[in-house]
């Protein structure tokens, strides 16, 4: 009962965060239909240009919460948090990358494949009970959440070859940043609990995940120009000034 208490804070705080990335389903599903139905291979377009656009913007983003989130939590929990905080900063391992499966949700939605999205669903919830019976006994609640974060590494790597090889589109940029940010998450839990070190952890990790963008080409301008349309136009031209190597975009 004890480890049930000390780990429930972690999950709350981690539920949110990751729901975040999950009403991207909710507004992008509609758009993505519409375009389907008016232009047949739509699909393509997305996986090429928007699904990694908005993982880029997505980690840049996530990177400052999961830096800051453990201390407010303990802020709003005050000393009841302690206990939870190594399961929490575990658990922050999944949260930059969680955006891939909401993404890809929408996909399997429009191809009418939802039976092997549950497919990956089972072997998630498998991997996660598996792990969990051979590590709560020894490390408790830890070993739950490391078995959780394993089974959502399962999940979003089972969705990304699926429907890269689905689509027909190279998956190579979108495996870059996935595999940026499952680094980057892992690098937070190195860090440890202080504010200041995962402050500057946050810092030096932009940077370097600015310069993975680039390289990688992830930004679509066209998709920027989209997002950022109408009165929001300046924030698409830093965006792309910053973040978009030179004349990529999908036509």
């Amino acid at each position: 009962v004890g480890e049930v208490g000390q780990s429930a804070p972690a999950y709350q705080s981690v539920v949110g965060p990751m729901a975040a990335g999950g009403v991207l389903v909710t507004v992008m599903l509609p758009r993505l239909i519409a375009h389907e139905l008016a232009q047949p291979g739509y699909m393509r377009t997305y996986v090429e240009g928007e699904v990694p656009t908005i993982c880029s913007l997505w980690m840049l983003g996530t990177i400052w919460v999961v830096a800051t989130l453990p201390a407010m939590v303990r802020m709003v929990a005050g000393t009841q948090f302690d206990d939870s905080v190594g399961v929490l900063h575990a658990l922050l391992i999944i949260v930059p990358a969680s955006v891939v499966s909401s993404l890809f949700t929408v996909l399997f939605s429009v191809q009418e494949r939802m039976g092997r999205a549950l497919v990956y669903l089972f072997i998630m919830s498998a991997i996660n009970v598996g792990i969990s019976v051979v590590l709560i006994p020894q490390y408790g609640a830890m070993g739950a959440a490391l078995a959780t974060v394993a089974s959502y590494v399962v999940y979003q790597a089972s969705y990304l070859w699926d429907q890269h090889r689905a689509v027909g589109v190279a998956a190579g940029r979108t495996w870059a940043l996935w595999i940026a940010a499952l680094v980057i998450g892992a690098a937070q839990w190195w860090v440890g609990p202080s504010l200041v070190l995962r402050i500057i952890w946050a810092a030096v990790t932009t940077l370097l995940l600015l310069a993975v963008v680039r390289t990688v080409g992830a930004i679509d301008r066209n998709v920027i120009s989209r997002l950022f349309a109408g009165r929001m136009q300046p924030v698409a031209t830093v965006i792309t000034r910053v973040l978009a190597a030179p004349g990529h975009a999908t036509p």
